[in-house]
């Protein structure tokens, strides 16, 4: 796991969209995407559910994300 998967899941998660996130992170959607997914195969589980509607945390990846958000805060201090 890398501190961008973190970024970059905590965006999705902000926008819930891959489209507005890979956008607002400078990258592509594929590649936001492959990194997502990849995430979730390191995790185990699945963090976001995907739909039209956009992508909504799982109830594992609410908590995921929450502490992902803590790492990402205190490495920045």
């Amino acid at each position: 796991m890398r501190f961008n998967q973190l970024e970059y899941a905590l965006e999705v998660m902000q926008t819930n969209s891959l489209s507005k996130a890979s956008e607002n992170l400078f990258i592509t959607k594929t590649a936001l995407s492959e990194s997502i997914i990849q995430l979730e195969k390191e995790l185990g589980f699945q963090v976001f559910r995907r739909s039209r509607a956009g992508m909504q945390p799982t109830e594992e990846g609410e908590i995921f994300l929450k502490d992902a958000y803590e790492i990402l805060k205190y490495s920045l201090e």
